[in-house]
């Protein structure tokens, strides 16, 4: 008999794996529900195009990224690099949601691509949209929190509500002559807290929630530079970090930040920079959270006197309570005198089981 469906364990059952599980998964497979634990590897007997035409892209009752494998001849090789094949029209829904693909690169042919098509694909860093692309639907590109730069094309008409929501979303160009006959572009990029550049040439409205205002006009001010994992932009000449996405979890904040070949010994902290980073595993805190949202839960973190502020008040904040006592922000250090700290406005958004010490003449002091 064919097999069409297919349901892999109950939770508690799942849980007792102790390794990643790898599962070959014929053609004729049109459903599967597997219980929401973030180590599956599904090696599936076809190609591209047999994915992309079948029901089990868009039927996968889970939760948890996935390593998504084709078959190539006598071998199943990781999907990594997706270059999606010319003559694709659409990318159904939800076709690559969840999987661990590192970059994207669509063919002039694609003119749609459906909801939840890449969604939650925590390690998706690299995006082309191509010329030709005519919608984007609703929540297709949400939770891809390593995206950071993003180029919409002139031939886009429809954007569905927060189709491009990345929370470490920095830079976004929106091409010339770019006309959309359904949705905008605030609702497109709402929830993109960490926005730093918005360059848009087309005679769209030009969203109004970006954290960070740059003089769109002088270029070099909207530059991100990249060192050591952190990601910074400059703001009226004064050196803004934007965004972490190095590994450490214990972070000690540099002292000085050299970049293009100029020394800053001060610097701010932007809105919602560690935003995310110090939270607790809010869905499924038994498991490793790296690897279903790959991104480091930040323990600790250490500010020195040179940041001269810290920007908003979502910068250290997280949603919920720790359920365990691994997960989310222990301590927080500043090299700052308790008035200072004080007036800091992320302060009062920090989750009350945080230590937060401020620097005295005997050493660190708890708040």
């Amino acid at each position: 008999k064919k097999v069409t469906e297919v349901k892999i364990g109950t939770n508690t059952e799942v849980k007792k794996l102790s390794t990643r599980v790898k599962i070959v998964i014929p053609k004729t497979l049109e459903k599967i529900a597997i219980p929401a634990v973030p180590f599956w590897s599904f090696l599936y007997c076809g190609n591209q195009a047999d994915w992309l035409a079948s029901s089990l892209s868009s039927n996968r009752n889970m939760e948890g990224i996935i390593d998504l494998y084709f078959l190539e001849g006598n071998e199943f090789k990781l999907v990594q690099d997706l270059v999606i094949d010319e003559g694709v029209s659409k990318i159904n829904m939800g076709a690559f949601q969840w999987t661990s693909i590192r970059s994207l690169k669509l063919p002039s042919t694609v003119k749609v691509i459906d909801t939840l098509a890449f969604a939650f694909c925590g390690y998706l860093s690299s995006v082309e949209l191509n010329e030709g692309l005519e919608e984007v639907n609703a929540h297709a590109f949400s939770q891809c929190n390593r995206l950071l730069s993003l180029k919409v094309p002139s031939s886009v008409k429809k954007l569905g509500e927060t189709c491009f929501y990345a929370e470490n979303l920095l830079s976004v160009e929106v091409s010339a002559g770019c006309t959309l006959s359904s949705g905008n572009l605030f609702d497109a990029f709402k929830g993109c807290f960490k926005l730093f550049r918005f360059l848009n040439h087309s005679a769209e409205e030009t969203p109004k929630f970006s954290n960070i205002k740059i003089t769109i006009d002088n270029q070099s001010q909207g530059d991100i530079a990249s060192l050591n994992g952190y990601y910074y932009g400059y703001v009226n000449n004064e050196l803004t970090m934007l965004t972490y996405l190095g590994e450490e979890k214990e972070l000690v904040l540099p002292t000085k930040v050299t970049i293009n070949q100029q020394e800053f010994t001060s610097y701010v902290i932007g809105k919602s920079c560690f935003y995310h980073y110090c939270m607790a595993a809010t869905l499924h805190p038994d498991f490793d959270y790296d690897y279903y949202n790959p991104i480091p839960v930040l323990t600790s973190i250490k500010v020195p006197s040179s940041v001269s502020d810290v920007l908003g008040k979502n910068t250290f904040c997280h949603y919920v309570r720790f359920s365990e006592e691994n997960f989310g922000l222990k301590e927080l250090y500043f090299d700052m005198s308790k008035e200072k700290v004080d007036a800091l406005e992320c302060i009062s958004n920090i989750y009350e089981g945080t230590k937060v010490y401020y620097q005295t003449q005997d050493g660190y002091v708890l708040r």
